[in-house]
């Protein structure tokens, strides 16, 4: 099988319940200088239609965490979330940019 073209680039997702071991290999794989890693987001927790974060939090103080730590402007994440209707169509434009900015 010949891998595709953008396999290199496409993104990969460490998941897992909590206290179940995947905090240390995504510590582990973002130390590496071509791997974009980042903080546990709980993005599936996330409901950009109706405008919430984790827990029911309003959207705008969990973006506003995500680009300090990130780094990012809030500006380009909302700018983002405009095209995503949901948290899933978010996460990979959103590290994609978090990619890009770090230069991995």
């Amino acid at each position: 099988m010949t891998p595709r073209e953008d396999s290199a680039q496409a993104p990969v997702f460490i998941g897992g319940m909590f206290k179940s071991g995947t905090s240390l290999p995504r510590a582990m794989l973002g130390q590496r200088r071509n791997v974009a890693s980042g903080l546990e987001t709980y993005w599936f927790d996330v409901d950009l239609a109706a405008g919430q974060g984790r827990d029911g939090e309003p959207l705008a103080p969990y973006l506003v965490r995500l680009t300090t730590y990130y780094g990012m402007e809030v500006a380009e994440v909302e700018r983002l979330t405009e095209h995503c209707p949901d948290a899933e169509t978010f996460v990979d434009p959103f590290m994609k940019a978090v990619a890009e900015a770090g230069g991995r």
